[in-house]
């Protein structure tokens, strides 16, 4: 079985996949989120096994040319 020290102490995880009681379960969401970095996503429905898919995402801040996208474009 899993511990919650290995899911906070373990790299290079993009998902977590379990099944168990609802007890267990939340204490492997809890050191999911203690963990530093990106957020690693837990799966617990074993009938649905396109979720393993992961996506990323990501975003421009555009605040810094506060809030004015046609700033950043216009930059060389």
């Amino acid at each position: 079985m899993i511990t919650t020290q290995t899911l906070t102490d373990v790299n290079g995880v993009d998902v977590v996949a379990a099944a168990g009681s609802s007890d267990w379960t939340r204490e492997l969401r809890i050191a999911l989120a203690e963990r530093e970095g990106a957020i690693v996503p837990l799966e617990t429905q074993v009938i649905s096994p396109e979720r393993y898919a992961v996506e990323r995402h990501l975003c421009i801040d555009t605040t810094a040319a506060g809030g004015n996208a046609s700033l950043l474009a216009t930059a060389e």
